[in-house]
């Protein structure tokens, strides 16, 4: 089991590197037989590092990005409607359309956008902009995107949410709140990327 860990401090043995680029990477060099010095060893780590952090980290947005760019079809529009009560009730709608008349096209940096929700119709070409943050999820810190369309905002979701999902996504869901007095709506669209 000793062979497994580290130990610092004991010259020409075992060297521990430690990264962390938003996860902890673990590095373990060893010299058994010490016939490469403590320069070299690290030295070697670095090399390593620059390395990985080289090739091997993406970056969330630009990724994001780069996914938005063509045309995206919307499949589904979901429209959920909660009114309050007094006494702390809420009353419930949901409608959902399949298979709608919508349609993303992302361009550099505008967008042309048209899809049609039970009572009106929503459209244009504007400018968008994606962010993204970390949010606790259980035990870890996981990348969420909003996409800022002229005055609207939408929590993004790439493909099945999961790590890297933003990267070559295929599917996105975009959802929008916004309230109203007493009525909370939110408007959730899934879109398909069109090859």
């Amino acid at each position: 089991m000793n062979e497994w860990f580290p130990r610092l401090g004991h010259r020409g043995k075992r060297v521990l590197f430690v990264v962390d680029t938003g996860k902890t990477i673990f590095f373990v060099m060893s010299c058994r037989n010490a016939k490469l010095s403590l320069m070299t060893q690290v030295k070697t780590g670095i090399c390593i590092l620059f390395l990985v952090l080289t090739f091997g980290c993406s970056i969330p947005i630009e990724d994001g990005l780069e996914s938005l760019q063509g045309s995206w079809s919307v499949t589904e529009i979901v429209e959920i409607e909660e009114i309050i009560l007094g006494g702390g009730t809420a009353e419930k709608s949901q409608l959902v359309i399949e298979n709608p008349d919508g349609l993303f096209e992302f361009d550099g940096q505008e967008v042309d956008y048209h899809y049609t929700l039970s009572q009106s119709e929503v459209s244009g070409i504007a400018s968008y902009s994606l962010t993204s943050f970390k949010e606790n999820s259980g035990f870890t810190r996981v990348t969420r995107f909003e996409l800022q369309i002229g005055e609207r905002t939408y929590l993004t979701v790439f493909d099945d949410d999961t790590k890297k999902s933003y990267k070559d996504a295929t599917v996105m869901t975009l959802t929008e709140k916004t309230q109203l007095e007493d009525i909370e709506t939110t408007v959730i669209l899934t879109l398909n990327k069109q090859e």
